[in-house]
């Protein structure tokens, strides 16, 4: 790939990561992450909406780690499905995920889509699902995050509390 540089700003002592990359007579910088990123945690409760889209921010960089969904179906049409996308800023499918069983109508269920959680294909303890998700590197500004029930059954009766954590790096 080309040489790894570590740079630090003087005035803020923030590092940076910048790759060389020589190709062709040419070379060229690619600069990354900064390597001192926070927790964070990023949520999403309106109630009456089984489809949630949350945005990475202007001038961050999000990597996830979990996403934790509380998906309480109502009583009418049938089963329901909950997928994850990643989608860049021109909308392009980076990574789509559905978990692994069906949630009956008219139950509340809670499901971790998660880097290196099994991919539970029963319910633990009636009502916990784990799935996996790649680590996907850092999610760039204006990077979306879906999870929505794909089957849409209820969309504006259901219920989902989303809360995507991780850690952040704010670019100056």
């Amino acid at each position: 790939m080309g040489k790894a540089h570590l740079l630090i700003d003087e005035g803020t002592g923030k590092k940076l990561a910048v790759y060389e990359i020589s190709e062709g007579g040419h070379t060229r910088y690619i600069t990354r992450m900064f390597l001192d990123g926070v927790p964070y945690l990023e949520s999403e409760t309106t109630t009456n909406d089984s489809d949630k889209t949350i945005t990475v921010s202007a001038n961050e960089r999000w990597e996830v780690r979990v996403i934790r969904v509380k998906f309480i179906a109502d009583n009418s049409a049938s089963n329901r499905r909950l997928a994850i996308r990643f989608t860049d800023d021109s909308n392009v499918v980076l990574f789509e995920m559905r978990a692994g069983v069906e949630q009956a109508l008219n139950t509340t269920r809670y499901y971790h889509f998660g880097v290196g959680l099994p991919d539970m294909t029963a319910w633990r303890d009636s009502d916990l699902l784990t799935t996996p998700i790649p680590a996907m590197g850092a999610l760039e500004e204006s990077w979306k995050i879906r999870v929505w029930d794909k089957e849409a059954q209820a969309v504006a009766a259901d219920d989902m509390e989303v809360y995507i954590s991780g850690v952040k790096w704010v670019m100056a």
